[in-house]
């Protein structure tokens, strides 16, 4: 399976220094620019099998002590971290204990999850995989700040199911439908170029 990631920032207030990027995982190290918090903001999508999910923890670790800067992390984890977090009795234990070691290890901390108890809905299968986490000084220096809702579009905005995953604080930028739109028409040039968003 080819996983593509999609990562959109704004340069007034995220300054991006270097991309790193490898299977399922994007990463964006650089500084917010209004206080100059260095950070690494990185997104994923796990692969779906225990011993891939295994392999993808190995290499963040490595990853993340590699550059050693505070951490968010955002994206579908393919994993739930407690029996409550899905509609059925069944949990993975080892994928479940693979991830707590990952997040340990890295010192990552869990943001708070507003609104709906789950991120994932297939058939009747219900379960939380989409997750965001940071290292303690990204909670401490975005505490009660605008800035820590913007990176992880934490506000709260309750539309229904969704058919596809989305930060909706984009939706905030006056650049926002520009750029999307330039960049679809970019990438799917055999799309009519008037195509409405």
């Amino acid at each position: 399976m080819v996983v593509r990631l999609l990562t959109l920032w704004d340069d007034a207030k995220f300054q991006v220094h270097s991309i790193e990027y490898g299977d399922g995982l994007i990463g964006l190290l650089g500084q917010h620019v209004e206080s100059s918090f260095r950070c690494a903001v990185v997104g994923i999508y796990a692969p779906c099998t225990v011993h891939q999910r295994q392999s993808s923890w190995r290499n963040l670790i490595i990853l993340k002590s590699a550059f050693d800067i505070p951490w968010v992390m955002i994206g579908d984890f393919n994993e739930t971290l407690a029996k409550g977090e899905g509609n059925s009795r069944f949990i993975n234990a080892a994928g479940s204990n693979d991830l707590k070691r990952f997040l340990d290890s890295c010192n990552l901390i869990e943001h708070a999850l507003t609104g709906h108890s789950f991120t994932c809905f297939r058939g009747g299968s219900m379960s939380r995989i989409d997750r965001a986490f940071s290292s303690p000084e990204c909670h401490s220096h975005f505490r009660d700040s605008i800035h820590g809702q913007l990176i992880v579009g934490n506000h709260e905005q309750d539309k229904g199911w969704k058919p596809f995953r989305f930060i909706e604080c984009w939706l905030y930028n006056p650049q926002f439908q520009e750029t999307l739109q330039s960049s679809w028409q970019t990438a799917f040039i055999e799309l009519p170029r008037d195509s409405d968003f």
